[in-house]
C-alpha cells in the first residue's frame, strides 16, 4: 500500500473546558470503526504530543484510543502504537492547520500517558 493513501483511522475531537482557561483540549481518538459528528467516545489517554505555532507555548494534543475497540485493547502508552501510525499521528498535527490559517505546527515533544494529568475518560468529537 502507498504511504498516506491509508484509511484514516482516528477521528478529532476535544475534551470540554479541560485547560483551565476554558478552551477545549484537542484529542485524536484511535478506533476502526468510522464515527458522526457530535458522537461522543469513551476513550483512554495513552499521551500527548506537544506542537508549537511559531513561538507560542507548546500545546498538548491528546492521543487516545477508543475504550472497547479490540485492536488497541493493549495500548496503554504512545510506545504501545505502532511507530509508523505514531508518526502518521505527528504528521497529521503538524500540517492540519494549514488549509485553515497556513500555519505549519512543529512537534515540539511526547508526553506518556502517566506525564499527561488526569482527565474525564471521554471525548467528545
Amino acid at each position: 500500500m502507498l504511504t498516506g493513501l491509508r484509511f484514516c483511522r482516528f477521528a478529532r475531537g476535544w475534551l470540554l473546558a479541560t485547560k483551565g482557561d476554558g478552551d477545549p483540549l484537542d484529542a485524536l481518538v484511535l478506533l476502526d470503526e468510522p464515527t458522526y459528528p457530535g458522537i461522543r467516545v469513551p476513550a483512554r489517554v495513552v499521551g500527548a504530543l506537544l506542537v508549537r505555532a511559531g513561538d507560542s507555548e507548546p500545546e498538548p494534543k491528546l492521543v487516545c484510543v477508543a475504550v472497547g475497540d479490540p485492536t488497541f485493547a493493549d495500548a496503554h502508552r504512545l510506545e504501545d502504537l505502532p511507530g509508523h501510525l505514531v508518526a502518521e499521528i505527528e504528521q497529521f498535527f503538524a500540517v492540519y492547520k494549514q488549509l485553515e490559517d497556513s500555519r505549519t505546527l512543529k512537534l515540539a515533544g511526547r508526553l506518556d500517558a502517566g506525564q499527561v494529568r488526569p482527565l474525564p475518560n471521554q471525548a467528545a468529537g
